[in-house]
């Protein structure tokens, strides 16, 4: 999925508004120098996985991080790298499995159209399962 097949998803489905509300968080937040990164579906479907979503997340991270995290451009939404973004599916996936359950499907899907491989630099703490998901997903190939 490129972008221009997250622009006509969401003009398909309705949901371009969810774009133009995190532009707009952005910009204010962008104002007023608050570190700040898009996650969530709309990161999804930036990184090629084609689904629906109808919320913005917006992540605040810790400013020394966020100086790792931001590129200098402010005129689109920061969108949070694909390593990050996984990183941080797999550990909101494992606090909570049953209610975060669309998380894991992101990263099987990711994994999946990506074509990611088995050694993709996800944060340590969630590296085995992240090996776990790509093993089982080579398994049932």
């Amino acid at each position: 999925m490129t972008n221009q097949d997250a622009y006509l998803l969401r003009e398909n489905t309705g949901t371009s508004g969810v774009v133009e509300t995190a532009r707009a968080a952005v910009a204010v937040l962008a104002d007023h120098d608050i570190p700040h990164l898009i996650v969530g579906g709309i990161a999804v479907q930036e990184h090629g996985y084609p689904r629906v979503t109808i919320d913005v997340d917006i992540l605040v991270p810790d400013v020394l991080e966020a100086v790792e995290w931001l590129t200098a451009s402010l005129t689109k939404p920061f969108i949070v790298k694909l390593e990050e973004l996984i990183s941080l599916k797999l550990d909101s996936w494992s606090g909570s499995p049953l209610r975060r359950h669309k998380d894991k499907t992101d990263v099987i899907e990711l994994i999946t159209r990506r074509k990611l491989p088995r050694d993709l630099a996800v944060h340590p703490v969630v590296r085995p399962l992240y090996e776990e998901t790509w093993d089982a997903l080579q398994a049932e190939k």
